[in-house]
């Protein structure tokens, strides 16, 4: 899946994101951010650290040992030889970097750190080479299962419901509730989500509707179907909003996505007609199957699809700033941080690391839908949706009084689309799922 070339590619951009993590001008302050110390210590002193701090250490070396050992690795000079290399290479960019941090005002030399670095590289190195298998098993069997009959509308669906739910539940930074569990019942008819929220799960209502049909169910028992499971999604979702920072859990929004749900599965009962149904032999024993009803029209629907989810998608984005700036307000004088990655290194590791990961794997689903959606035209229309919506996203969070937008999660976004697209042409080499609806064959 990943070639080797491509594995020295991946390495030498996480060794450069790791120097610049460590000594990029992110911490100076207002002062400089370069400052030559009176006196150069060889050996750093053994500052003390808190827990977050040495966790930050261990983590952030695991992948610098996994790269060194993926740079230096060589058939028939595998085993101790790389892996003592690629450990003593680690450990000297972790010494470098301690050395080149009493020079800088914002950061804190530490022997201690050294010490976690290492044991991160250590971890990292000798987890990459089986993961490397672990990868190739894992590539083998997701390429055989994308290949079946049937698994485009499989796809479509789950990435929605993944896209909806990130939407929902960002950003993830958990909090003890006031009470135990609680529901705002305050009914907000300018809320700029609620047709959002509407639209969304009425386009997971028709996908999931298409998919119980296309499973052998009927009509009627794929609509109550589809609704049973958004209606407890729904539920589920809004209760986990009670320990998430900066969210409410609301009656008003669970009951939203329930008829949103129901109104999805219903119009898919206009939108897809059932064809003709074919009487065809089976040739093994010369009994007669007729063929379950095929969905149509399907292609055009499944473009259209794949355009009204991703629109979706963006417009939740967008209507949180929307719904920041009747909350905040609007500052006149927009702020912008240029440097990326600058706000992550202000907070906690784990809560830096939620944020990239929330943002990765929004992005990421969003291109997914799109590929899976839109067949050949996906990775231009997944560009276009994820850089725009990315763009005016940080754009309009400028405006939002105590906000700044940040260059950081547009580069996010784009990384996020370079790796989905970069997979996916690994697993689906022509660009198109299998048959989008697999027709149900039963005896008769």
């Amino acid at each position: 899946m990943i070639h080797r070339s491509t594995q020295r590619w991946l390495a030498a951009a996480a060794l450069l994101l790791v120097v610049y993590g460590t000594l990029g001008p992110i911490a100076g302050g207002r002062g400089p951010w370069y400052q030559a110390p009176a006196q150069w210590c060889l050996v750093p002193p053994a500052t003390p650290s808190d827990a977050n701090d040495r966790l930050t250490n261990l983590l952030v070396y695991i992948p610098v040992g996994a790269a060194f050992r993926l740079i230096v690795r060589r058939r028939g000079w595998s085993g101790w030889p790389d892996l003592v290399v690629s450990l003593g290479l680690a450990t000297g960019l972790s010494y470098a970097t301690e050395l080149l941090q009493q020079a800088l005002p914002g950061r804190q030399s530490s022997r201690i750190d050294l010490y976690w670095n290492a044991a991160g590289a250590i971890i990292g190195a000798l987890a990459v080479v089986p993961a490397q298998g672990w990868l190739r098993r894992f590539h083998a069997t997701l390429f055989e299962r994308l290949h079946r009959p049937g698994v485009g509308w499989h796809v479509c669906t789950w990435a929605a419901i993944a896209a909806t739910l990130l939407v929902m539940t960002a950003p993830w930074q958990l909090h003890r509730p006031a009470t135990p569990a609680g529901w705002a019942t305050a009914w907000e008819w300018a809320d700029p989500l609620r047709a959002a929220r509407f639209l969304a799960f009425a386009a997971l209502g028709m996908l999931l509707f298409v998919r119980l049909v296309a499973a052998g169910r009927g009509r009627a028992a794929a609509v109550c179907g589809a609704f049973l499971r958004l209606a407890a999604l729904a539920l589920v979702a809004e209760l986990a909003q009670s320990v998430l920072s900066e969210h409410v859990s609301s009656l008003s929004h669970a009951l939203t996505a329930m008829c949103g749900s129901a109104a999805g599965a219903i119009a898919g009962t206009l939108v897809f007609r059932a064809a003709a149904m074919s009487n065809t032999p089976d040739h093994r024993d010369g009994a007669t199957t007729v063929g379950a009803p095929t969905l149509a029209p399907v292609p055009t629907v499944q473009r259209l699809a794949a355009l009204g989810l991703v629109g979706v998608v963006a417009a939740i984005l967008l209507g949180g700033v929307v719904a920041e700036l009747l909350y905040r307000g609007v500052q006149l004088d927009p702020r912008f941080s240029w440097t990326p990655f600058r706000a992550h290194f202000r907070v906690a590791f784990t809560t830096a690391l939620a944020d990239a990961t929330q943002s990765l794997a929004m992005f990421g689903t969003v291109t997914l839908l799109a590929l899976a959606g839109a067949r050949r035209h996906g990775p231009p229309l997944a560009l276009m949706s994820v850089g725009t919506t990315a763009l005016l996203l940080e754009v309009g969070r400028a405006f939002v009084a105590g906000r700044s937008g940040d260059v950081t999660t547009i580069i996010l976004a784009l990384l996020a689309w370079a790796a989905t697209c970069y997979a996916w042409r690994k697993l689906v080499p022509s660009g198109t799922l299998s048959t989008l609806v697999q027709p149900v064959s039963r005896p008769t």
